[in-house]
Order: C-alpha cells, then sequence, then structure tokens
C-alpha cells in the first residue's frame, strides 16, 4: 500500500465533482455588493480591463463603509478606476453588454427588458452618434437613480423624455463656449430633416447651426445671444450677470447648469428651439417652446428684443 502523499491537494475523486468554471464570463461578487449596498456599479468596471482586474484583485482596494441600515461593509473602491466620462463610444458600448448580463443576473426579467429597451433606444437614435456626451451623461443619471431605488425604465414615459431633454441641454451648453468671431456665412439657413427614433428627442443642430463658435465648426450667428438678456457679446445664459435685458422689459427665464427655466413657474425652457429657431418636439412632457426673452411665440434668435 502506497504511503499518503503529503503534497496532495485534492485527489481524483475529488476533482471528478467540479468541473471547468467560465469565470471568464461572470461578474465579480465585488459588483454585486455595490448593488446591493445602493451604490451604482460604473460602467468602467464592465470593461474587460477591468472585470479582469476585479477578478484578480490587483490594483484594488476594499473601503470599509457603513450602510442606510446602519450595517459595516467593505466595499470595492470604485475611484481606483476611470470616471465614465472618459469612456469613448466603442468601450462604453462592449461595457454596456457586459452591464445587461449584469442586470440579467441581479434582477427580475421586467427590469431586464426595462434596461434593454433604454439601451435599444439610446443606440437606435439617429443622433447618438453625434450626441453620445449627452446620451451618456443621460444614461448616468438613469443608472444612479436606479441603484438607488430599483424602477422599471420606460423609455415611452414623460419623466423619461424630459431626463433626456435635461442632458441634451447640457451638452448643447457645454459647447457654447466664448465667441470668437468666424467668417462671415453667406447661407445660414436652419433647415434640418435629422430625424430621431426616440419618443422625446431634441433637434440637434446641423453643421451650419453649432452654437457659439465650437471649435470644429463655425458659429451659426456671426453675433452669438444670450438667451437671458439678449446681449450679443459672446457669453452664455448661465454665465449672464446682466442686471436688466438689453431691451425693455422684466426677464423671463434664469438658467443654470441643467438648462433654461421660467421665472415663476420653473417649467424648462427649450434651449434648441430659442438658439437655433427650431424643435420638432413638442408637447408629452417636452420643454416649453416660448421665446426666452419676451415669453413670446417665437425662437430668441427672430425676438425684437435682440
Amino acid at each position: 500500500m502506497l504511503a499518503p502523499n503529503p503534497n496532495l491537494i485534492a485527489d481524483d475523486a475529488e476533482a471528478t465533482r467540479n468541473s471547468l468554471d467560465l469565470t471568464e464570463a461572470t461578474i465579480p461578487k465585488a459588483i454585486f455588493t455595490l448593488a446591493r449596498a445602493g451604490i451604482a456599479p460604473p460602467l468602467t468596471l464592465f470593461t474587460p480591463a477591468a472585470l479582469q482586474r476585479i477578478r484578480s484583485g490587483q490594483g484594488t482596494k476594499s473601503i470599509k463603509v457603513t450602510t442606510e441600515l446602519k450595517d459595516s461593509a467593505h466595499l470595492l473602491d470604485i475611484s481606483l478606476f476611470p470616471s465614465e466620462e472618459t469612456m469613448d463610444q466603442a468601450i462604453w458600448m462592449t461595457a454596456y453588454n457586459t452591464f445587461l448580463k449584469f442586470i440579467q443576473g441581479a434582477y427580475g426579467p421586467g427590469t431586464y427588458l426595462g434596461f434593454a429597451k433604454h439601451f435599444e433606444a439610446m443606440i437606435s437614435d439617429s443622433e447618438f452618434k453625434d450626441w453620445f456626451q449627452a446620451f451618456r451623461d443621460f444614461d448616468i443619471r438613469i443608472r444612479s437613480q436606479f441603484f438607488t431605488k430599483a424602477f422599471i425604465i420606460n423609455p415611452a414615459e414623460d419623466a423619461y423624455g424630459k431626463l433626456l431633454q435635461g442632458a441634451n441641454n447640457r451638452a448643447l451648453m457645454s459647447v457654447t463656449t466664448p465667441f470668437s468671431a468666424p467668417p462671415a456665412i453667406a447661407n445660414t439657413s436652419t433647415s434640418n430633416t435629422t430625424s430621431g427614433s426616440g419618443p422625446h428627442r431634441t433637434e440637434k443642430p446641423n453643421a451650419r447651426m453649432q452654437p457659439y463658435g465650437n471649435q470644429k465648426r463655425n458659429s451659426f450667428r456671426v453675433n452669438p445671444l444670450c438667451l437671458r438678456c439678449g446681449a450679443k457679446d459672446g457669453h452664455r445664459a448661465v454665465d449672464c450677470k446682466a442686471a436688466q435685458p438689453t431691451r425693455h422689459g422684466p426677464f423671463q427665464i434664469y438658467a443654470n447648469k441643467d438648462g433654461l427655466f421660467r421665472i415663476g413657474s420653473d417649467n424648462p425652457v427649450c434651449f434648441t428651439y430659442n438658439l437655433a429657431g427650431e424643435c420638432r418636439y413638442s408637447g408629452g412632457g417636452h420643454v416649453v417652446h416660448i421665446c426666452s426673452l419676451c415669453g413670446g411665440d417665437h425662437p430668441a434668435i427672430r425676438c425684437t428684443r435682440n
């Protein structure tokens, strides 16, 4: 009889009870733990490189936190991973497909279907590529709310459209950089036949309509307009410090990082309509189409007060 092997870790009988584990296709438990604690796992955790890093434990660490139930938990330190704002479209889509697998395994079929419809609504939109930054910001807000308190996403509801409109407004305002006079443009037509597939989409300016001297395109107005006071010195509504409008009458709107809002009612006012002169969406939860300078039924760029 052979003497027992002192170096034996597992004999054949034990090994036959196991099989090859496809660990490369699994979501690390550390990500599930984040979600259970009400913390939205950023999409940067779902890239192939990040998943391998989490599985191996290389370059990661855990931090002790106290949950809302006063329990303590050790969670993956997500500050060691890049921000979602650094993701380009290709890696974002790769990560999102893995994220959907995570949702499918962690939540009910209705919740998964809601996320799948949300993802499809974004990537099938004709403006997704050009306005990827806006859709990425929109999705971050959707997921942040979801992991705080789970709900089923419905791209057809008004709240969904309003949140998307806010993301579009922020994206538009982020490219309205201080004006430096571009060459004069002979044809300032503002027609746009681009169509969108989603229920509530903002009109994306065409190449001639990109506002306020974007680095890659000319401004569609020789004198860019502040949508709050009507000045044409290049400052934006969100940065406006004017004590009174350039023409007679009271201010109609105020502006912040989330867009334009009517004074008194706080109703959101369409940025695109006022600056581009048109927007194909109205009603059904869409922001209102009024002049931001006088409150009339025309866009600010055609207002007699500018």
